[in-house]
């Protein structure tokens, strides 16, 4: 969990934080559809974790 948060931003804790807050509707609220907007994921990061996941 905390080493795949390197392949988002904000961090998997923030999203899932967000997502689960009640009220959350990316839908018909513009703060909660401008936040799942916001979401990037680094693809780079991401191989470096399965590289380092597999070594293991």
């Amino acid at each position: 969990y905390a080493g795949a948060d390197i392949a988002f931003e904000p961090g998997i804790g923030d999203i899932v934080d967000r997502v689960t807050e009640p009220g959350f509707d990316p839908d018909n609220d513009p703060d909660d559809d401008a936040f799942v907007d916001s979401i990037e994921f680094d693809p780079t990061a991401a191989t470096v974790l399965f590289w380092m996941m597999g070594g293991v």
